[in-house]
């Protein structure tokens, strides 16, 4: 920002493109492909300005074609998917890999094509639970059953017919406040959070900048809490109050049975109402949108994301991105036509 800032007196001088070819060092050993990363290796950052959102996506879409062109041309199996954004923010992102059974990354994408997107930001259509065999809202007593799997064998059902519900901690920090706030998360019995999704969402309802999300720790609120028995509607108190989430599939759940927020106890329910988000993990079998499915892959990231969105002030960074500055100047940041994969720098 600060040589836009020297660079652009007027939208007269926009759009601006800027880009830098460097050195880069990070202490991050862990595998790629095989190989162990190298703490250092050259990258390049490219950077654009904009006065206008339409003059912004255009140029969005010019370095995406650049990154297409330059990976036909070699010749790879390569993917352009939609992916999360991060900690960068931005009202987009996509990412392009390359097509491996040793990637670290996976891919769904529809058998015609049109549909391409990581795992953590996939979305697509549950499976249809069978016919609930529940007819009668009923409480029933069921010993030594906190999962999924007992519960079902006890109560003759599906794991698809029941609504689970995981307890979560988050942390957050507003100045220089740190707080903890407890998190109740219900899916559909046969299906998993998606811990990308669930950040997102998290991050969007606390108050400050959420700084961790983990399981919550059993042995902290199993004198408390009926663990393995909790239902949707698990009471607040004075100094426990849920930030409560449902996933879309467990909020049109009908016939369903969850916990009774007492143990060994269980309760059946027709129907409940939920406010239902996207949380959960995508299964390479569901469908997108009928009648196609979703194909899965493993992919190798070849190139950082590019994102579109909204912030403050800016900078460089590992992920190229599409941004929207504060005011009147739109901002992309970005790999150009002349940027390849990362590789390491050489030695002198």
């Amino acid at each position: 920002m600060t040589v836009a800032c020297e660079l652009v007196g007027s939208y007269r001088d926009l759009p601006l493109s800027v880009y830098q070819i460097g050195r880069k060092f990070r202490d991050e050993l862990r595998p790629r492909a095989g190989l162990l990363r190298t703490r250092e290796f050259v990258m390049k950052d490219g950077y654009s300005f904009h006065a206008t959102p339409e003059d912004l996506a255009r140029t969005f879409e010019v370095m995406g074609d650049a990154y297409a062109r330059i990976l036909t041309r070699l010749g790879a199996d390569w993917r352009a998917a939609q992916a999360d954004s991060g900690m960068i923010g931005g009202a987009e992102s996509r990412e392009y890999l390359l097509l491996s059974d040793v990637g670290e990354d996976t891919l769904l994408s529809t058998d015609d094509g049109l549909y391409t997107a990581n795992a953590e930001q996939a979305v697509s259509r549950a499976h249809p639970a069978p016919a609930s065999a529940f007819t009668t809202p009923e409480r029933r007593h069921t010993p030594g059953t906190p999962t999924v799997a007992s519960a079902c064998a006890a109560l003759g059902c599906e794991a698809s017919q029941m609504v689970k519900n995981v307890l979560y901690e988050a942390e957050s920090l507003n100045g220089d406040q740190i707080s903890t706030r407890p998190v109740l998360v219900s899916l559909r019995g046969d299906h998993g959070v998606n811990p990308v999704k669930l950040w997102n969402a998290v991050s969007a309802r606390v108050d400050g900048t959420l700084t961790a999300l983990e399981v919550a720790d059993t042995e902290h609120w199993a004198e408390n809490l009926p663990l393995g028995y909790i239902a949707p509607d698990l009471p607040d108190s004075a100094d426990r109050r849920f930030l409560r989430l449902c996933d879309g599939a467990a909020a049109q759940c009908q016939n369903f049975a969850t916990g009774a927020n007492e143990t060994d106890w269980r309760e059946r329910h027709l129907a409940q109402q939920f406010l239902g988000l996207g949380l959960r993990g995508v299964l390479g079998t569901e469908p997108r949108q009928a009648p196609h499915q979703q194909e899965h892959h493993h992919g190798i990231e070849l190139h950082p994301h590019q994102t579109g969105g909204r912030r403050r002030g800016g900078g460089g960074g590992q992920q190229p991105r599409q941004q929207q500055a504060q005011g009147q100047i739109a901002q992309v940041e970005g790999g150009g036509a002349a940027a390849g994969p990362e590789r390491p720098a050489r030695r002198r």
